[in-house]
């Protein structure tokens, strides 16, 4: 009997104890942040404490009456069955009751919404030990998981921006050697031209080797444009002016099955650019909406003050808190994948048919918008478009500039000064030399900055003008420049380089009156960018000579230039247009082909704005 009642009273105790305990966890379940949970081994709950309202919108009720596959998503359904049957796998293996498992799963809210968990279960047992259900608990880590998300977006975009770095760097270098190259073929196919009879047998071949290497030379061009090694002559400029000014030939470019809008936002602010490069820009982003809407769209083009806060800017590589303009070109075409998008400004990186594309379009337009200083990013789904986004810093206190009339070409391009030429390309010094000695000039050659201080030292004349390559061993050419110009102040400078920004080393502005010639360069651009330096804020030109065989004494006006051009049918004259906006060379050639059979003397003249990549001169005179 007495042994009897031990055991009730022991009962008794533990029972108390255990109502102890159980006040004990709830009173802690009830008012902890987690949710504490457990449920039987069928996956029913058979206790979810409180917190359950904030962490899922549901009371603990209407949580308990769910089944399981209701309360979860279907892939966190799997992962929760799945990590459960670990724990108790290890328990069947290794009797291991203190194993637990850990997991993150995203869950459904009560208003549709989702939140990611870190859940963490184990076995629950009875008083005999028996495994009677799993209980854990559900913590709300979507703020860990936002930020863990958006670390790895921002290493992406880090990862994405050296990437893209690290092939500007090589596009530039490659850019360099190969405008070298192209400056001899160019010339030394041109020299050997000069020479053969109009019925030789191997002009043709000749005059394909020259549309080649023009080709090529239209692809280092754009290749300089990304890798940010392209001249640019920024100024404060209104996006809405450049717009409206090319308003109408986008339209032309996209066609009629695709509608145009244009949202300029009123009191725009300035920013600094390139209004040349800008319009090659909104060209590219038009072109490349146009063929992603094969069967019509729309192509909305929108600017915007926008003032980027701190937050913006720490989710953005590259980007700097303040004032910015916004351009904005939204499409309603195809759009692009993920994979797709993490390519987009790689050069040559096209999803479009052969021969339907170069894939420079974008990586031209990344260049630029680097070179000026801003940043973009797109955004894309497939069959939902395309949104290509560009922040440019607002220019502060700045009046608009209007833009300088078009450039006239010389009255003559021969002349009799001496030209200090220096260059470490061998190959490409003689080239220069050939191109200037034939139109009269007398030559001094040298072939780095040293050497070239050394040659003027000696030299008993004038030197009236100094054409120096910009990287070059031991002394470059801007020091040289600076150190030859201090001690002869009347003398000119045209800078030439194949990194066609690098003209102040480190820089990507040519300073205030400097002169400067991109490789490849024709011999016509050579001879007419420098007797445009020579004649530049001088008095009565030096007498002219007679002009040797390949050159005009007198050029065609820019009247007569013009008319020329609105001889063409107007569907010509709108893709050549296209093309001067674009700065495609080759294609700029092609049209005017045209333009030759009724103007011979006109088309050779534009041919030679073409070939000096004199842009904003052809852009002129198809204003006029």
């Amino acid at each position: 009997m007495a042994e009897l009642e031990a055991e009730v009273a022991r009962r008794v105790e533990v029972e108390r104890t255990l109502r102890e305990s159980e006040n004990r966890f709830r009173l802690l379940a009830e008012n902890s942040v987690d949710v504490v949970w457990s449920m039987d081994l069928e996956g029913r709950f058979t206790y979810v404490s409180p917190s359950i309202v904030r962490l899922r919108g549901y009371t603990p009720q209407e949580a308990m009456e769910q089944p399981l596959e209701r309360m979860l998503l279907p892939e966190g359904l799997k992962l929760f069955h799945e990590q459960v049957g670990r724990v108790l796998a290890d328990l069947a293996a290794r009797g291991d009751s203190d194993r637990s498992g850990t997991f993150e799963i995203e869950m459904p809210r009560k208003d549709g919404t989702r939140v990611w968990t870190e859940v963490t279960a184990s076995v629950m047992r009875d008083l005999d030990g028996k495994v009677v259900g799993i209980q854990g608990t559900s913590r709300d880590i979507t703020w860990r998981r936002q930020a863990e998300e958006e670390r790895r977006r921002l290493q992406e975009q880090l990862l994405q921006a050296q990437k893209l770095e690290s092939v500007a760097r090589l596009a530039g270098g490659v850019a360099h050697d190969f405008n070298n190259l192209l400056s001899v073929i160019l010339n030394g196919s041109g020299f050997a031209l000069d020479t053969l009879p109009e019925d030789h047998p191997a002009r043709p071949d000749l005059l394909e080797v020259i549309r080649a290497a023009e080709r090529a030379a239209s692809l280092v061009h754009q290749l300089l444009a990304f890798s940010r090694r392209q001249a640019l002559q920024p100024v404060p400029l209104n996006l809405n002016r450049v717009i409206a000014g090319i308003e109408e030939m986008l339209r032309r470019v996209l066609g009629e099955d695709i509608e145009l809008v244009c949202r300029p936002a009123p009191d725009l602010w300035l920013v600094r650019a390139d209004p040349a490069r800008t319009e090659q820009l909104l060209m590219n982003l038009a072109v490349n909406a146009r063929d992603a809407m094969p069967d019509g769209g729309r192509l909305v083009i929108e600017t915007g003050n926008v003032e980027v806060d701190a937050e913006f800017a720490g989710r953005h590589h590259g980007m700097v808190a303040g004032p910015h303009v916004l351009l904005s070109v939204a499409d309603t075409g195809c759009g692009m994948d993920e994979q797709t998008r993490a390519r987009i400004f790689e050069p040559f990186f096209t999803t479009k048919d052969r021969n339907k594309g170069t894939g420079l379009g974008l990586s031209t337009v990344h260049g630029i918008v680097q070179q000026s200083g801003g940043h973009l990013w797109v955004y894309s789904e497939l069959g939902k478009g395309t949104v290509v986004k560009i922040y440019l810093p607002r220019e502060p206190a700045a009046a608009e500039v209007e833009p300088p009339p078009p450039a006239v070409a010389p009255a003559r391009l021969t002349g009799d000064e001496t030209i200090l030429v220096v260059e470490n390309e061998p190959a490409v010094r003689e080239v220069a030399a050939r191109a200037l000695r034939a139109a009269g000039y007398s030559v001094l050659l040298a072939a780095d900055g040293e050497e070239a201080l050394r040659v003027v030292e000696r030299f008993a004349g004038p030197v009236h003008l100094l054409l120096t390559d910009v990287v070059m061993p031991r002394l470059g050419g801007w020091p040289l420049a600076q150190r030859l110009v201090a001690a002869h102040p009347g003398l000119k400078v045209v800078y030439m380089s194949g990194f066609a920004g690098n003209v102040v080393e480190g820089h990507e502005e040519l300073e205030a009156g400097a002169s400067f010639l991109a490789k490849p360069f024709t011999t016509t651009a050579l001879v007419r960018k420098i007797r445009e330096t020579l004649d530049a804020g001088v008095g009565a030109p030096a007498r002219p000579l007679t002009p040797p065989p390949g050159f005009e004494a007198e050029p065609p006006g820019p009247e007569r230039l013009a008319a020329a051009l609105r001889d063409l049918p107007v569907e010509a004259r709108a893709r050549l247009r296209e093309a001067v906006v674009a700065a495609r060379r080759a294609r700029i050639l092609e049209l005017l082909d045209g333009v030759a059979a009724r103007w011979p003397a006109e088309a050779a003249e534009l041919r030679r704005l073409a070939d000096g990549f004199d842009y904003e001169a052809l852009r002129g005179i198809l204003d006029r």
